[in-house]
């Protein structure tokens, strides 16, 4: 079966790039942050080749997605722990009650 494509724009140079259950709109939603991040960097560090800011925007969205994966695991684990130290608890007490 063929990968479907969707066709986006970022900085005047149009990509098909695979849709991956992205909508049109969604895709265009994400080219626009990529471009809104490019230009923020040649903002700030005046004029730069388009490649330079491209993977410099690649590298922030990478380590912006790095973050937030990790900021889950953290939270998983620390329900986890929560949730083990109430069974432990529940256990205790349950105990308690049949001696």
């Amino acid at each position: 079966m063929a990968e479907k494509t969707i066709q986006i724009e970022i900085k005047r140079f149009p990509l098909k790039v695979k849709s991956d259950n992205l909508s049109g709109q969604e895709a265009s939603a994400l080219a626009l942050q990529v471009e809104e991040k490019m230009n923020s960097l040649m903002q700030e560090e005046g004029e730069i080749d388009t490649l330079k800011q491209a993977l410099k925007a690649a590298f922030f969205f990478a380590k912006q997605n790095y973050l937030q994966a990790e900021n889950a695991r953290q939270a998983q684990k620390t329900a986890e722990e929560k949730t083990n130290k109430l069974i432990a608890r529940l256990q205790q007490s349950l105990e308690e009650k049949d001696d």
